[in-house]
Formats: structure tokens, C-alpha cells, sequence
């Protein structure tokens, strides 16, 4: 029983640092090593796209 309580203590700062983690890869690296090779960790590709424009743009001025 203790064991088990060891591995969801570990499992739990696993998912507290995938959830603080800014890059999604890196967060599924780190579930991965809890989960094993089945987990998936998406290609750096696919997980977004760096922009150099503003995210919002407005046509009218603010009140």
C-alpha cells in the first residue's frame, strides 16, 4: 500500500509540472515518463505556431 501511495505522489507533481509547463511537448515528456511509451507526444510541428503579429486586432478606437 505504501508503494502505491508513493506512485500517486509522484504521478501528482508529474501532472502539477505537465500543467505549469508552457510547451506542450515538454509537458507530454514529462507524463510520458509516468505513463510510458503509449502516451503520445506530439510533433514540435504540430503543437502551434509562433505568429509576429498581434493575436488581436481592432478596427474601432476604444471609448
Amino acid at each position: 500500500m505504501e508503494d502505491f501511495k508513493q506512485k500517486l505522489e509522484k504521478l501528482l507533481i508529474a501532472l502539477q509540472e505537465a500543467k505549469s509547463e508552457v510547451d506542450p511537448v515538454e509537458a507530454c515528456k514529462t507524463l510520458q515518463k509516468q505513463f510510458g511509451d503509449d502516451f503520445p507526444v506530439p510533433d514540435i510541428e504540430k503543437t502551434g505556431e509562433r505568429k509576429d503579429r498581434p493575436a488581436i486586432i481592432t478596427e474601432s478606437s476604444s471609448a
